[in-house]
């Protein structure tokens, strides 16, 4: 899987996000497959998500401002 070791700037280890992410589809994916009558458990719903760090804010530089405002 290429993206798996290219993503994340090419360290091949996935972040957190990542991960949750790919537990939360399996998840919902074992969900379904429970709304359609083709399996009667889900093994992943034990699984708990990572906590993850709260995003980092970013401020504009004057130009970027300015650049947002004229529509650039």
């Amino acid at each position: 899987m290429r993206w798996r070791r290219e993503g994340n700037g090419g360290r091949g280890k996935p972040t957190v996000a990542t991960v949750n992410r790919e537990v939360a589809c399996l998840k919902n994916m074992f969900n379904m497959a429970i709304k359609w009558k083709k399996t009667s458990r889900n093994p992943v719903r034990e699984v708990k998500l990572y906590k993850e760090p709260k995003g980092s804010m970013r401020v504009l530089s004057w130009d970027e401002q300015k650049a947002l405002q004229i529509g650039r």
